[in-house]
């Protein structure tokens, strides 16, 4: 007797954990992003200095700390209760967020490799020992990560290296790194153009930024289907990121007499190719890794693409407040200097602090800013320009139609078999929580 494949059924559960996640998803996206747009005005309020910039890192990093660490966890202890705690935890880091009345309480902590970028040039110089200390110390925990997680010693990876041996999961994780990384760059630095140099208030500046992100989303959705039905996932990573470097490099073109439909069709270009590598990057990582690496493979994506962000506002900030700084010389008002120089430009590049100032001045300050993002948008072209000669790395493999993982909902559901009433009866018990000493 030959079976026949039936459609897969899924009870109300499965969509209300479904409508769960995807909830979670949403708000870990905007608590990432939210402070991009009022980020010069919060940073002016609480007087936050050369400190803004934690602002954008504080979650990226814890994140990017605990991501890999919480993907193995949940495959030893399980994923429910550890959702819930993570869920908890959100919420009251939410809440102390919203309460703070100060920028030590608003950032939740400081990392060692961020200061470093963030003091350096603008504040003290690269040889400084206040930079070259936290960034050694950095790069030596980071040697001495590597070195532990791919020695006999350890038994169960955080990250574990296997991922990373062919070329295709290798080239897949990178370009993940320079997307989070452009994908911030743009979201945290096109505001900074819209305030300090057309003018625009946080509101109208959030609203130009729309463009960018409506158009990443239906991009997002045409790759998603266009990898559905063919498979093939190199052309749209090679239109992708040829987008993405057309459109950064489109942006240093960006002046103060540029109209806002040009600014407005720049975004869409940039946009358009980051949505169309947006859905496609974790299915091309996994596409050479075993189904037993689904977990792990994911938790590893998340984490490079979580750090791709934390780099994506560091990088950024250190070159325009250091150009900033080389280029305040421009300003003959002496007092005006010193508030754009010394690692203080982005606090000072909102509409308000701007129009506060008289002409010729206000000639000047806009120059030092508009020369200053344009070598934002040149080191962006470059980088991302790099990730598009990656893709040449990739192979075209063909992904999986099944997925045989122990994981899921226990939904009466064995390992590799759609729901059934008899497979409720024989379900074992610890795959109520997940798969044990996984």
């Amino acid at each position: 007797m030959v079976a026949t494949e039936s459609k897969p059924s899924y009870g109300w559960r499965f969509w209300a954990v479904f409508f769960a996640l995807a909830v979670t998803s949403l708000l870990a996206a905007v608590e990432s992003t939210v402070t991009s747009t009022a980020l010069p005005i919060i940073s002016s309020a609480l007087n936050s200095g050369e400190l803004y910039v934690w602002f954008g890192t504080a979650y990226s990093l814890t994140s990017t700390a605990f991501t890999p660490l919480f993907g193995q966890i949940a495959d030893v202890f399980g994923r429910r209760w550890l959702t819930i705690s993570i869920v908890a935890v959100f919420a009251l880091g939410s809440g102390i967020s919203g309460g703070a009345s100060s920028t030590r309480m608003l950032i939740a902590g400081r990392a060692v490799q961020g200061i470093a970028l963030t003091y350096g040039g603008s504040i003290y110089s690269w040889s400084s020992w206040r930079v070259l200390l936290p960034l050694l110390l950095g790069f030596a925990g980071l040697a001495v990560f590597v070195l532990y997680e791919t020695s006999r010693w350890c038994v169960v990876p955080v990250t574990p290296p296997h991922l990373f041996k062919n070329r295709t999961s290798a080239a897949a994780f990178f370009l993940t790194f320079v997307h989070a990384l452009y994908s911030f760059w743009v979201l945290y630095f096109l505001p900074v153009y819209f305030q300090a140099v057309l003018l625009s208030g946080p509101e109208r500046s959030g609203v130009l930024l729309l463009a960018t992100v409506i158009i990443l989303v239906p991009g997002g959705m045409v790759s998603g289907i266009i990898l559905t039905k063919t498979g093939r996932y190199r052309p749209l990573h090679f239109a992708g990121y040829a987008l993405m470097t057309l459109g950064t490099g489109l942006f240093i073109l960006l002046d103060k007499d540029t109209s806002i439909a040009v600014v407005v069709v720049l975004q869409i270009v940039g946009g358009l190719g980051s949505g169309l590598a947006l859905t496609t990057l974790l299915p091309a990582a996994q596409a050479s890794l075993s189904d037993k690496d689904t977990a792990s493979s994911t938790a590893t994506w998340t984490f490079i693409r979580t750090f791709g962000t934390v780099w994506g506002v560091s990088v950024p900030s250190a070159i325009f407040n250091s150009r900033a700084s080389n280029l305040a010389v421009r300003i003959e008002d002496t007092s005006v200097r010193a508030l754009i120089a010394n690692g203080q430009a982005y606090s000072h590049a909102s509409a308000d602090f701007l129009r506060s100032l008289p002409g010729d001045t206000l000639e000047q300050v806009t120059s030092v800013f508009v020369d200053s993002l344009r070598l934002v948008w040149i080191v962006a072209t470059a980088i991302v320009g790099v990730s598009f000669f990656v893709v040449f790395v990739e192979k075209e493999i063909k992904l999986r139609d099944n997925l045989e993982t122990e994981y899921g909902l226990d939904n009466g559901q064995e390992k590799g078999q759609r729901p059934t009433k008899a497979a409720t009866e024989t379900m074992k018990e610890t795959t109520r929580e997940g798969p044990a000493g996984a």
